[in-house]
């Protein structure tokens, strides 16, 4: 366990409990990102999120490698973040009695009117609310395939039907031997997700079904156990309830023991697009 993270570690603090958003609450189709906000990893408002911020809890949280975590932020920032700096201050004018410089104030003052935009650059705010992810569009991260959210419509909770739909079949789906799995393995996910594209209001893109797969992957990768199945329960607590399920911060618990990098991330989402073309 690296320095520094005995904060996140300890187990739920009085800082990271569990709360649901509150009215005015800003909440995204990812519960990845609402399950930071109602434990307090990031603003538990989702307002105000900073790039570098998010990347370094994504990191801590979920045991992901900087290089995933800096992809996934870009992701969103780029797509719906904003970008403000404060306003160029124009140059103050002197008095007559102090139009007389000295030499050295009449050199300064050119260098100090081109330096004056680089400073204002250097204070340039990159910033999230968690609530701009639900943004649609060809270029926009949120699509029509999410197994919880429905299609065609801003979503920032998860829909009540597609929600059982998917514990419904976590909780009666059968292994090759016929024994009840009591959750999700891969092949399940994929079949659950490639059922959400069949029932989509109109086709995915291309970067929408790259997405689709990632998110997939990441739901695997993120909650499965030592049999590589998603447990029902887990299922319930991070789509569901959208916090992060009980004995995640345990000696043994839920978080991946390994970090998830970026060629990790990207083999699974491949598998997870492979395993949805065969026919459910």
């Amino acid at each position: 366990m690296k320095a520094g993270f005995e904060s996140y570690s300890t187990g739920l603090l009085v800082d990271h409990e569990f709360r649901r958003s509150q009215p005015g609450g800003s909440r995204s189709p990812c519960p990845a990102l609402n399950a930071l906000a109602n434990h307090g990893y990031i603003s538990r408002e989702g307002t105000g999120i900073k790039f570098w911020e998010l990347t370094k809890v994504m990191v801590d949280v979920y045991n992901i490698t900087y290089p995933l975590a800096i992809l996934l932020s870009l992701a969103g920032f780029i797509t719906c973040g904003k970008v403000s700096s404060p306003p160029i201050e124009p140059m103050k004018s002197r008095s007559a009695s102090n139009s007389r410089n000295s030499w050295k104030e009449k050199l300064v003052k050119p260098i100090q009117r081109l330096l004056k935009p680089l400073t204002s650059l250097l204070r340039v705010s990159w910033t999230l609310d968690l609530g701009w992810l639900t943004q649609r569009g060809a270029s926009k991260i949120a699509h029509d395939a999410s197994l919880v959210h429905p299609s065609g419509v801003t979503s920032t909770a998860p829909d009540a039907k597609l929600l059982e739909d998917v514990l419904s079949y976590a909780s009666t789906v059968r292994g090759p031997d016929g024994a009840l799995k009591n959750g999700l393995d891969l092949r399940d996910i994929a079949h659950l997700h490639a059922g959400r594209v069949q029932s989509a209001l109109t086709p995915l893109s291309n970067l929408h079904r790259q997405i689709a797969f990632g998110e997939c992957g990441l739901i695997w990768e993120m909650l499965k156990g030592r049999d590589s199945v998603v447990p029902t329960a887990r299922l319930q607590q991070w789509l569901g309830e959208e916090r992060l399920p009980d004995g995640w911060w345990d000696k043994d618990g839920v978080r991946p023991k390994i970090p998830v990098g970026l060629f990790r991330a990207r083999k699974t989402a491949d598998m997870v697009g492979a395993m949805a073309e065969i026919p459910l």
